[in-house]
């Protein structure tokens, strides 16, 4: 995927949650994106495992989002809820686990809005915008903690495949 046209669309779907957008929080995606799915060229983890979309979420990272913390952020919840498709979260809409881990690979808009507010968990404030390797730290700690990846693997799909030059 174009990462200015991924930029374009985390900023636009930022804006529906408040608070929740801010320049290194744009740039903290697109490295998540390049570093999980290469910006977008595997929807489902490679190998065969849980993981799926443009941030390659595991579902049991999506439900403990869901049941430990975004249903206590009512305002949050309503517009994450919101950008499901087939949900109306206006009228109190019931959304089940398994509907929205099942969005999760081609519903860009809740991809985007999980993946931030997964990170917005994390109680370390985000680095700046222009702090490459700061925000490849970030995702590595807030993130991948555990995972195959690195530091130095992931700063180098951002720069390689997102534009980010830091």
């Amino acid at each position: 995927m174009n990462p200015d046209h991924l930029r374009r669309l985390i900023r636009e779907t930022l804006h529906e949650l408040p608070a929740l957008v801010t320049s290194a929080a744009v740039e903290l995606l697109i490295l998540t994106a390049c570093q999980e799915s290469h910006c977008g060229e595997w929807l489902y983890q490679l190998g065969g495992g849980p993981a799926r979309g443009i941030f390659q979420m595991e579902p049991a990272t999506h439900d403990d989002l869901w049941s430990r913390w975004l249903r206590h952020q009512t305002p949050w919840r309503l517009d994450v809820a919101r950008l499901l498709y087939g949900v109306d979260a206006g009228a109190g809409g019931v959304l089940s686990m398994e509907f929205g881990r099942g969005q999760l690979a081609g519903n860009l808009t809740y991809a985007i809005a999980t993946c931030r507010a997964q990170y917005w968990r994390h109680p370390v404030p985000l680095p700046a915008a222009d702090d490459a390797h700061g925000l490849a730290r970030y995702w590595y700690e807030a993130w991948c903690k555990g995972c195959k990846g690195t530091v130095e693997e992931a700063l180098g799909n951002y720069r390689k495949l997102g534009g980010g030059d830091g």
